[in-house]
């Protein structure tokens, strides 16, 4: 759900189910937008944790195993299948004029951003890595929360259930 709403903010539509090549352990497959999403960043984080990276920074921007350039291979994928979404809305926002009011529309207008679909693809990147990790937090405390306070948990219940009902 969180990848759905992080998705529709960043480009006015649901993207999650959208396809894309994914590799996995030397295998090509299609996967979800919302799983290549979550997935490589979910690497590309747990890549900064590898010993020798821990031990020697300046092997970050270096890519050695097998395991590191396949994340590597996964982030260009993804960049470049997010380079061409910026693009066809670009060709539609000249045709409409058009912005949906999303994070990606207010970007192609923004003259800081004019012309240059990479940074405009490193700004959505930015969002969604940032709101994914605010919205799991956020959630975690909220459970955390009615775990510790059960008779807000019981209210909140309650409550819900004459909303659904």
């Amino acid at each position: 759900m969180h990848v759905k709403i992080l998705l529709k903010c960043a480009f006015g539509e649901d993207l999650s189910e959208e396809t894309m090549d994914f590799e996995h352990e030397g295998k090509v497959e299609q996967k979800t937008l919302a799983h290549v999403l979550r997935t490589t960043f979910h690497e590309c984080i747990n890549r900064l944790t590898d010993p020798h990276i821990v031990i020697f920074p300046f092997l970050a921007d270096i890519y050695i195993t097998s395991r590191e350039r396949e994340i590597l291979r996964n982030c260009q994928r993804l960049r470049n299948f997010l380079l061409q979404i910026v693009q066809k809305r670009r060709s539609v926002n000249l045709k409409q004029n058009d912005s949906h009011g999303d994070l990606l529309g207010i970007l192609l207008e923004d003259e800081n951003f004019n012309g240059d679909d990479r940074m405009i693809v490193d700004e959505c990147l930015t969002f969604f890595f940032a709101g994914s990790q605010t919205s799991s937090a956020a959630a975690q405390n909220l459970i955390l929360m009615l775990i510790k306070h059960p008779e807000i948990r019981d209210n909140i219940l309650a409550e819900l259930d004459t909303m659904l009902i």
